[in-house]
């Protein structure tokens, strides 16, 4: 999978959480963590579609459900 294809995933998964929101900043470390947690539940449960585990993860960081 090419990674900067999932990070824009990733940025794209993370719009409908931040439009309106000016001072909202992502830092390269939080999307570095999200891109690899991806990836590894990819590898876990391979039938999902990456896109739906891009939101699950980005939803995951913004509520702070999981360890990203």
């Amino acid at each position: 999978m090419e990674k900067t294809f999932i990070y824009k995933m990733i940025k794209d998964a993370l719009i409908p959480y931040t439009s309106g929101v000016e001072d909202w900043e992502i830092r390269d470390e939080d999307i570095d963590i999200m891109y690899k947690r991806i990836i590894d539940r990819k590898a876990e449960v391979g039938e999902s579609e990456l896109y739906e585990l891009a939101e699950d993860v980005v939803y995951e960081y913004i509520t702070n459900d999981a360890n990203v």
